[in-house]
């Protein structure tokens, strides 16, 4: 399950963690399967192009910073990259 009070939502975007707190996937949640479980479209880290689709499980997440809108999201993969 993601961290904080947030729980994973369609449409919100997200940036993932490793144990060791290395950035590992970016995306956004583009449905829920079922409970628990989301297809997701992963973006690029050096281009923020779509990339991927993927199934994700809560226990797949790991550790997960969900954010509410793009702007907020791209902000915060600003800040880390800065």
């Amino acid at each position: 399950m993601a961290d904080g009070l947030l729980a994973p939502t369609v449409g919100m975007f997200f940036h993932t963690y490793s144990v060791r707190g290395v950035r590992e996937w970016q995306g956004q949640i583009e449905e829920e399967v079922e409970p628990g479980v989301y297809r997701v479209q992963l973006f690029s880290w050096i281009d923020g192009r779509p990339t991927d689709e993927r199934t994700l499980t809560c226990t797949e997440w790991g550790s997960v910073m969900l954010f509410d809108n793009e702007d907020t999201w791209r902000e915060s993969g600003n800040r880390l990259d800065g």
